[in-house]
């Protein structure tokens, strides 16, 4: 069924007006011109539309229009809608709330010829923003969130490129970045996120952040670069992996524990504020630490460095592989004195206070300079 609010429906030569609510299958729903319109969507293709001079309960209208007044859609409770919402030419927004018990589902939100606005807000469990999904001949972005319920549940937030502005404050657990099978360009900034030169996603709220080039459709990284644009805070871990080359243009990554997997080319060191370090399967890494640092897991291809304003310490249950160049240096002490936990093959240079180092293979110094120097090493 058609129904349009406020002139009611229309059923061959009859009009049916004056209606406050109507059930339907798959139906669709317009708002009138001339008018702005409220939406509350509050269940699946359920809830309710008023403009200033007529209001209407509905359920089962799997597709809304806005008119060329301005439109707001509140999704909130369970509200889903199954097929899509498209905007008109006023100003428009979708504002979805969401809690972590709430039930999946999912809207559609295609952006007029005014401007739009996405905002999604509320708590989840994860996030997980898709660059490109094709539904119906539309291509959207995606940011999907999973609670539970008492099962894990996804809610999709799926726009167009329409979308002027899209804001996420939704706290939630962890924030994750895709690329696509292509090669992809995903720029992170203060307080901000875009891949692809898509329109920016404004977020706030995550505790943890994955970007991920990810892989060609054989498997491999390919082609993809994470570009730093400004400082980028974390709360807590910050992963950044598949990607041939990570650069930095300014500002810093500040986050509890940053790691890098499968970082292959670092054109410059990268200016950090982090508690900790992880590196894996990655070339050649430089880092400038704003103050001491744990290294946790180091794993790479290339020489390592790190330029720090504190101890360098290193986990006790982490190993450190490194066949390349590895060098350290610190206005505070370097201790990595855990037996079993460093394969430095490399030529090594350190550079602090206190330096103790036990090493599970042949060590080779290309340079020291310590006030006190306790060197373990297993060979030569």
């Amino acid at each position: 069924a058609q129904v349009n609010i406020g002139t009611g429906i229309t059923l061959g030569s009859i009009n049916i007006s004056n209606i406050e609510g109507v059930d339907s299958t798959n139906g669709s729903l317009y708002a009138r011109d001339g008018f702005n319109t409220t939406w509350n969507i509050i269940g699946a293709d359920t809830g309710s539309a008023s403009d200033s001079g007529a209001s209407l309960s509905f359920s089962g209208f799997s597709n809304l229009y806005g008119s060329n007044g301005n439109d707001v859609f509140n999704v909130s409770a369970d509200g889903s809608i199954s097929g899509l919402i498209r905007a008109g030419s006023g100003t428009n927004s979708l504002n979805v709330a969401l809690t972590p018990t709430r039930q999946g589902g999912q809207v559609y939100y295609i952006g007029g010829t005014g401007t739009d606005t996405v905002a999604i807000s509320g708590a989840s469990n994860t996030v997980v923003y898709t660059p490109a999904i094709n539904v119906g001949g539309v291509t959207y972005e995606r940011l999907a969130y999973t609670g539970t319920n008492p099962i894990p549940n996804t809610f999709q937030v799926n726009y167009t490129a329409a979308s002027e502005t899209v804001t996420d404050t939704v706290t939630a657990g962890t924030l994750a970045i895709n690329g696509t099978t292509g090669n992809d360009i995903l720029n992170l900034g203060t307080g901000t996120f875009s891949v692809n030169g898509q329109r920016a996603v404004n977020f706030s709220n995550k505790t943890n952040l994955i970007a991920d080039g990810g892989l060609t459709s054989t498997g491999q990284v390919g082609a993809d670069t994470i570009n730093i644009t400004g400082d980028f805070s974390v709360a807590n871990n910050l992963t950044l992996k598949n990607a041939t080359t990570l650069t930095q243009a300014s500002g810093s990554l500040s986050a509890n524990e940053l790691m890098l997997d499968s970082i292959y080319v670092l054109p410059a060191p990268l200016t950090t504020d982090i508690a900790s370090l992880s590196v894996v399967n990655s070339g050649a890494v430089s880092i400038d630490e704003a103050d001491g640092l744990q290294l946790n897991q180091i794993g790479t291809t290339g020489s390592f460095t790190v330029l720090a304003q504190g101890d360098i310490t290193a986990s006790s249950t982490e190993q450190r592989v490194a066949g390349g160049a590895f060098s350290l240096t610190t206005t505070g002490n370097i201790l990595l004195n855990t037996p079993n936990q460093n394969y430095l093959s490399g030529p090594i240079s350190l550079a602090g206070n206190t330096v103790e180092i036990n090493n599970g293979v042949a060590t080779e110094f290309a340079s020291v300079n310590a006030t006190s120097l306790l060197v373990n090493s297993t060979g030569n």
